[in-house]
């Protein structure tokens, strides 16, 4: 007799046969910057962040300078979407959110991202939840595979982008 559990076990629904997989780190583009980031996946949370210097929110519009681990820099200006209480290793911090459009395998999708200092942590990009839902399975045991392309050179010489 088989139990509960054993009946369709190995069955997965007809959606998630179409998802991509995706390792525990992955190479992705924020559109708007032209920025690459090897990104960290995590399951664990539900939205995405990235590594964000001189954030500074002017009423409704947020400035900030994007920055990747490469030393690339772009300094941008988004409309603010929302500010949220963050709990982390270090306690609790107030995070500022605007959309991004990230792009991966492929894929491109607009998501609420926080920005903060990243810079003591490995990776300068997390890949959240609500960039992951619909799209991708998460396989641990896969590396990431480096772009074909490289990205191009950005700086702050390329001026502000804008949303």
């Amino acid at each position: 007799m088989i139990g509960a559990l054993g009946t369709g076990w190995n069955l997965l629904p007809a959606k998630q046969e179409s998802k991509r997989i995706i390792g525990q780190t992955a190479w992705v583009e924020v559109a708007e910057s032209g920025l690459g980031f090897l990104g960290r996946v995590d399951t664990g949370a539900a939205s995405t962040s990235v590594h964000a210097e001189s954030i500074r929110v002017d009423g409704e519009i947020v400035d900030f300078v994007m920055a990747n681990r490469n030393g690339n820099r772009v300094r941008m200006r988004a409309p603010l979407i929302r500010t949220s209480m963050v709990r982390n290793a270090v306690g609790q911090e107030e995070r500022v959110y605007v959309e991004l459009t990230i792009r991966h395998q492929g894929v491109e999708k607009q998501v609420q991202a926080s920005l903060n200092d990243r810079s003591s942590l490995n990776y300068a990009l997390l890949l959240g939840r609500n960039w992951l839902q619909d799209d991708f399975v998460v396989d641990v045991t896969r590396n990431a595979v480096p772009p074909s392309q490289p990205w191009p050179e950005t700086d702050d010489s390329r001026g502000v982008a804008s949303r």
